[in-house]
């Protein structure tokens, strides 16, 4: 089951409407919510009842769709479960209907406590600014006022857009608005990802635990999305665990013959086949303990000249020699840590915060858990 609980909203729909309820979790994940979606977040071969119940009772809010095709039976059972913890003793849990474009509002098998509800309705379109505002807002528990969208919910800028998500996305960690730095590092990797060289398509993110690797990572993601056709986030923390979760990548890929019931085996190598002949995705091995846990899930075209994808590796590990091209990740510049602890704290704390810096060793995660 998944432990990366506690999210901001639980997403109950009909599986008819899960196209347009994941286009919204996407743009929500974007304005700094943590959606929890079926789709993403429950784990092939695992029980999904408890699962569902358990990201129910731990999440805050629930956001209930109502789309053309009405609710189904579980999104029934999960509406009055979410509506039975909202009148009960947990102070402020929320539960925000939204009708979605096409629909109209339903006249039977609706509680009356969300009859009595102030709704968020999409007009015609998910791009419907007002309307996400106002579903943002309800999550958070507060009024939208009277200015409409806020920089914050509104469509972005075109100098700043974050690009369009790809038509496979399973990066399940949401973008970190915190981040701070390693501008020269995401610059070289980028560089040399794109260089054509057959021996840099694949890099190592390597360093100490706490340094920052996962979440340059995530950034790099973040920002070149709109540049792949998939990006495929694999946990490797274990030759075990690595072959396990490339394999489930194929129920995502939707490839050909392959189901829930497909032997793993087979399931990696429809994956293994996919990315030889297939050219724009990235690929993240997270956590990788040893270049052996990893190197024989890479696919045999990364050592050609028309390899058709990019890798990136974080890890503890330093020595990647004959696996992937090795780039160190340092502690923070002084510099950064600073700049970080102003970001957070919203405060120039000067000798304050060099002294705070100067003790924890410009570690981000240990800088970042003493400004939380």
């Amino acid at each position: 089951m998944s432990t990366d609980l506690p999210f901001d909203a639980f997403l109950s729909h009909c599986s008819d409407d899960k196209p347009a309820v994941e286009t919204l979790a996407h743009r929500l994940r974007e304005s700094g919510i943590t959606p929890w979606l079926d789709k993403w977040h429950l784990v092939p071969g695992d029980p999904w009842q408890p699962a569902i119940e358990q990201a129910l009772s731990d999440c805050p809010a629930c956001v209930v769709f109502f789309g053309p095709s009405g609710t189904g039976p579980w999104q029934n059972e999960e509406m009055r479960t979410a509506i039975s913890q909202s009148v009960s003793d947990r102070s402020g849990y929320r539960v925000v209907p939204v009708l979605l474009p096409g629909s109209t509002k339903p006249e039977r098998n609706v509680p009356a406590f969300l009859k009595g509800t102030t709704w968020v309705v999409f007009e015609g379109s998910l791009d419907d600014a007002d309307a996400f505002h106002r579903l943002v807002s309800g999550i958070r528990g507060v009024a939208p006022g009277p200015d409409g969208p806020t920089a914050e919910t509104a469509e972005p800028d075109e100098a700043v857009q974050t690009p369009a998500f790809p038509p496979v996305w399973t990066v399940a960690h949401h973008r970190n608005r915190d981040f701070t730095g390693r501008e020269e590092i995401l610059e070289s990797l980028r560089a040399e990802l794109c260089s054509g060289s057959p021996a840099a398509v694949t890099q190592a993110i390597a360093g100490l635990g706490g340094v920052g690797k996962t979440q340059l990572a995530i950034e790099y993601a973040y920002r070149h999305a709109g540049e792949y056709d998939a990006v495929l986030w694999i946990g490797a923390d274990g030759a075990d665990q690595a072959a396990a979760n490339l394999s489930r990548q194929a129920l995502e890929l939707k490839l050909p013959g392959v189901t829930i019931e497909t032997p793993q085996d087979d399931a990696l190598r429809a994956v293994q086949a996919w990315l030889e002949h297939t050219p724009g995705w990235l690929l993240i091995f997270d956590n990788a303990n040893h270049p052996d846990d990893v190197r024989g899930l890479l696919p045999r075209s990364l050592g050609l000249q028309a390899a058709g994808g990019h890798v990136l590796i974080t890890s503890r590990h330093r020595d990647w020699t004959g696996t992937a091209r090795s780039v160190g990740v340092p502690v923070w510049s002084r510099e950064e840590s600073q700049q970080f602890v102003q970001e957070r704290t919203g405060q120039d704390a000067g000798a304050s915060a060099d002294a705070l810096c100067e003790a924890l060793g410009d570690l981000p995660l240990a800088v970042a858990q003493a400004c939380g």
